[in-house]
């Protein structure tokens, strides 16, 4: 590849690449690839501190009540859990980048979570933004698909992909394809539907898709060159994999888009307090 050092990441594609799963020279290589890669360290750091300020601010919003929690639901509650799980086992990933040991008891097992979490946060940064929409629009087929009957489910369900098959490669190319189904599904509704076209809306869509494009696009190209047998330049993914920590800035702006005033006309009042984790309650029948 005219010189540069490259790396085929197929030899197992059912092991997930990126970090000490690779064995002899190849992981040797690799761990020479993220130690001297200061983009991805910067990534990675960038991401967890703007976390921890993301976190505060979410407690003084609720604290002083500049958002609404009865606008919390079940998408928008996973997703700050989950951002703020992945910021915390950031530093874990910095420490793996720096050493070729890592001498915590269970070093594999936090970066798996790390990995497992950044998968999760995009679908449902992704979910989150999806969920807004069809409230927004209050169409008896959206308050049916946002019964926490079904949104629990399917929380539950991309979770134990997201865990379980954390090593398999083609999980995460299907994870993938999911992503980008949701953000063309989220792009076609707001064309198919002017009513629901307001600043607010934009705004949740501009982030939905920068999100997956810019933070988590990279690392999904990368991983289906992986799976078609094709060689990827060692130096890449590792910026690309921790790229993905950028997406905790969006995170927070989502949030406080969806949760910044209360949704118009809702149908019933909750007590002060309440967390309303039923999207379909803020729908009419």
């Amino acid at each position: 590849m005219n010189g540069s050092e490259a790396l085929n990441l197929n030899v197992e594609t059912s092991l997930l690449f990126g970090f000490p799963h690779h064995s002899g020279a190849a992981a040797r290589s690799l761990e020479r690839a993220f130690m001297t890669n200061n983009a991805a360290l910067s990534f990675l750091l960038i991401g967890a501190i703007y976390e921890f300020f993301d976190v505060l601010a979410l407690i003084i919003t609720v604290y002083r009540r500049t958002i609404y929690i009865e606008n919390l639901t079940v998408y928008v509650v996973s997703l700050t859990c989950t951002s703020i799980l992945q910021g915390l086992f950031s530093p874990i990933i910095v420490v793996a980048l720096l050493s070729t040991t890592c001498y915590l008891k269970y070093c594999q097992q936090l970066i798996n979570v790390w990995l497992a979490t950044r998968r999760f946060g995009v679908l449902l940064h992704l979910l989150a933004a999806l969920e807004f929409l069809l409230i927004q629009k209050r169409s008896y087929l959206g308050s049916k698909l946002l019964s926490i009957y079904c949104t629990v489910p399917v929380i539950l369900t991309l979770k134990l992909i997201c865990t379980v098959f954390v090593e398999v490669l083609g999980a995460a190319v299907f994870l993938g394809v999911i992503a980008l189904a949701l953000t063309c599904g989220i792009s076609i509704l707001v064309i198919l539907s002017p009513e629901i076209r307001n600043k607010r809306t934009l705004l949740v869509v501009l982030f939905a898709s920068v999100t997956f494009v810019v933070t988590y696009g990279p690392s999904f190209v990368v991983e289906c060159m992986a799976l078609n047998l094709q060689s990827v330049p060692i130096h890449l993914y590792p910026t690309f994999l921790c790229l993905t920590n950028m997406r905790l800035m969006m995170d927070g702006f989502l949030s406080w888009v969806i949760c910044k005033e209360p949704r118009q006309a809702a149908p019933q009042q909750l007590v002060v307090g309440q967390v309303n984790l039923d999207p379909a309650s803020q729908v009419p029948d």
